[in-house]
C-alpha cells in the first residue's frame, strides 16, 4: 500500500496528500444474513443495516470524519476470524465496503481498484483491521 492517499474535489484542484487510514471494524454478518428478500426484492437486512451503523460509528470514533476520497482506492482487510469454522474470505468484502461508503470515507465502493484480504489468527468475536488509501495514478 502506498504511503499516502490523495484527495481532490475536482480535476482542476491540486490533490491533498495524506497517509492511509487504518482502523478496526466489527466482524460482519455473513452474506446470507446481510441481505433479505422482501416482496420479491433483495434488500439489506436489519442485521446488515445494524452492521453498517455500528461500523460507521466505529470509524468515526477511530479516525474522525476525514475528507471523502473521490478517486480510486486500495483496500486491505485483515480478517481475524471469530472461530475455527471454514470461511470464504471473499464473502467478507461487501459489508465493510458498504460501511466505508456509509461512513463517507469513499463515495462509492466501485472506487476500490486494489483489494487485499488476508486471514489473521482467531480472535473471539472476530475483528477486521482495515487499511484504506488512495491509489496514485500510474
Amino acid at each position: 500500500m502506498s504511503k499516502t492517499r490523495s484527495i481532490s474535489a475536482s480535476g482542476d484542484l491540486p490533490a491533498v496528500t495524506l497517509p492511509p487510514l487504518q482502523f478496526t471494524l466489527p466482524w460482519p454478518p455473513s452474506v446470507n444474513h446481510y441481505y433479505a428478500v422482501f416482496r420479491g426484492r433483495k434488500i439489506m437486512s436489519k442485521a446488515g443495516r445494524d452492521y453498517q451503523k455500528a461500523a460507521a460509528l466505529s470509524v468515526l470514533e477511530q479516525v474522525g470524519r476525514p475528507e471523502t476520497i473521490l478517486g480510486p482506492v486500495e483496500l486491505r482487510i485483515v480478517a481475524y476470524v471469530p472461530d475455527r469454522r471454514k470461511r470464504d474470505l471473499s464473502n467478507l468484502v461487501k459489508p465493510p465496503e458498504d460501511a466505508l461508503v456509509h461512513a463517507r470515507l469513499i463515495g462509492d465502493d466501485c472506487q476500490v481498484d486494489a483489494l487485499h484480504v488476508l486471514r489473521g489468527e482467531m480472535r473471539p468475536g472476530g475483528l477486521l483491521v482495515v487499511t484504506l488509501g488512495a491509489l496514485n495514478p500510474a
